[in-house]
């Protein structure tokens, strides 16, 4: 687990004179959350792995949680990226992809990048909420990433997530 990080940028902890979050390629390109990442290799079997929203990224919790994974696709000139935008702390005034496991699609050279799909995370999300991306690969598989549950906290305040990725077909 874990990747390095650009040199060339400054580390988190040293404000930037503004607040903003990338999408997940994003963010992977620019190294942050590199030493709470994660690379999936989906070729034999389903991955499951805990993830947690960005804010959490400088508190206390155990090492096996993520804030960013990506899920590798050797043969296609792109890659999807996972993150959890929690609009709490820092990313209150968020408005895209409020409380939602965003999945991003994103070029191998990072000219470009966008969200696919998202899955919202709210009191009422139901354990095995799942999205599903057709073809995702061109083989005609799928490709699911599943809730299998999540840590809360009160009043709703999900500490990270259960995640599951599966390659179906």
């Amino acid at each position: 687990m874990g990747r390095q990080a650009n040199p060339s940028l400054p580390p988190l902890s040293q404000p930037l004179g503004f607040r903003r979050c990338f999408n997940a390629a994003k963010s992977w390109q620019l190294g942050w959350h590199s030493d709470k990442s994660v690379e999936l290799d989906l070729t034999a079997k389903a991955e499951s792995f805990k993830i947690s929203p960005v804010y959490n990224y400088n508190f206390p919790r155990e090492s096996s949680i993520v804030t960013i994974a990506k899920i590798k696709l050797p043969q296609m000139p792109y890659d999807y990226y996972i993150m959890y935008n929690r609009a709490k702390e820092f990313n209150e005034r968020t408005s895209d992809y409020i409380n939602g496991l965003t999945i991003v699609k994103g070029a191998k050279n990072f000219q470009s990048s966008f969200v696919e799909r998202a899955l919202y995370i709210y009191p009422t999300v139901w354990y095995n909420d799942q999205v599903e991306l057709m073809d995702f690969d061109t083989s005609g598989r799928k490709l699911r990433i599943k809730l299998k549950g999540f840590k809360n906290e009160r009043p709703f305040n999900p500490r990270y997530l259960k995640i599951e990725v599966k390659v179906i077909g």
